[in-house]
């Protein structure tokens, strides 16, 4: 882990380094996290820039419980409001996806289907949106035309009631 995070930063440069869900990280790893936030502000007071930025898998988390209390030096709390309250990105958030996972192949929503996914509520929120949109890309991988695909409500609905999509509601 140590080596891993020694080699990310090379990699950011001076950038942002995002490191998600490290409450999930094993104690080991942890350790070597948190050895490495160290050496992190030793280096930034000596003028080395390196963004760190650090995400837990539940906003209910607190990093004392999962033995994180060293990192309540570096937290700054950001709430995101759930994808139900940011009716904005959820097509931009879609179609991003749909690009990142349905590589080459042309995928989109009639508007009766944007607007079915527009009443699903996300728990997990831009998780599950992400986990939807893969669900999507693999069934209509191998039956996509060169001019692609244009999911309707009707085909959204059948993977949203299958037992894989916990996450939304009763369509």
């Amino acid at each position: 882990m140590a080596n891993m995070l020694q080699s990310l930063r090379s990699c950011a440069a001076g950038g942002t380094l995002f490191l998600r869900n490290i409450d999930s990280l094993s104690a080991k790893s942890q350790q070597a996290l948190r050895h490495f936030c160290l050496q992190w502000m030793a280096a930034s007071r000596r003028g080395n820039r390196l963004g760190l930025v650090f995400s837990l898998s539940s906003a209910a988390i607190e990093p004392v419980e999962v033995g994180l209390s060293w990192m309540t030096h570096f937290v700054q709390p950001l709430f995101l409001p759930s994808l139900r309250e940011r009716w904005d990105d959820l097509q931009d958030l879609t179609r991003f996806f749909i690009g990142e996972l349905a590589l080459k192949q042309e995928l989109n929503l009639d508007e009766s289907a944007w607007q079915l996914l527009e009443a699903q509520t996300f728990p997990r929120h831009v998780e599950s949106l992400k986990d939807l949109v893969k669900r999507l890309a693999l069934r209509f991988a191998r039956e996509a035309p060169a001019s692609g695909v244009l999911v309707s409500a009707d085909e959204l609905a059948t993977l949203l009631q299958s037992s894989y999509c916990t996450d939304s509601v009763a369509v």
